[in-house]
């Protein structure tokens, strides 16, 4: 891989923006950091089987240059979130009925489609691009994080290929699917 690469024994990495928010565990509090603040070893929120836990961060990494962002603005019960990773960022999708699940490099959402988040289902509203200096890798195991109160894969393919399917990039990689 190249940008954003796993190193060592990450087995996944995302990129997002300096302004992105995860969720910490930090002696026993719960506290709110932002994504250049975040350092190895710190224990992150997630979801697994529906489930909230802190994993544990074995990957992070900042990028001193121009990257392509998408932000996602979602909505759910007039509630708002918003979260920007990598044009090949890939994300987590979801029917309204949650009995579907996807994953879609960034580039590929479309207003219409569902994360899930804290609170439940929200829906892409809007989508805008930027340019943007830095990003931010951060590496777990478990293979998704909370950024933002939205469930993000753990995934970004800078060498995305489109004659690959994402099923065929996870077998390239050696990354299980969620």
């Amino acid at each position: 891989m190249s940008k954003g690469g796993c190193v060592g024994k990450c087995c996944c990495c995302t990129c997002f923006s300096k302004d992105s928010i995860l969720t910490v565990k930090e002696n026993d509090k719960i506290i709110k950091k932002y994504i250049p603040e975040i350092k190895i070893d710190d224990h992150v929120l997630t979801l697994i089987n529906g489930e909230k836990k802190f994993i544990k961060v074995n990957f992070y990494q900042a990028y001193d240059e121009e990257f392509n962002f998408y932000e996602f603005q979602c909505e759910a019960n007039n509630k708002i979130k918003t979260i920007k990773v990598t044009d090949y960022h890939i994300m987590i999708v979801y029917d309204k009925d949650i009995k579907e699940v996807k994953y879609k490099i960034a580039k590929d959402i479309k207003v219409g489609d569902y994360f899930n988040t804290i609170d439940g289902l929200f829906q892409v509203k809007e989508i805008k691009t930027y340019n943007m200096k830095y990003k931010y890798a951060l590496g777990v195991d478990e293979g998704s994080v909370i950024v933002n109160d939205i469930l993000v894969s753990c995934f970004n393919f800078d060498d995305y290929n489109k004659d690959l399917s994402i099923e065929q990039l996870f077998q390239k990689y050696h990354i299980n699917i969620l």
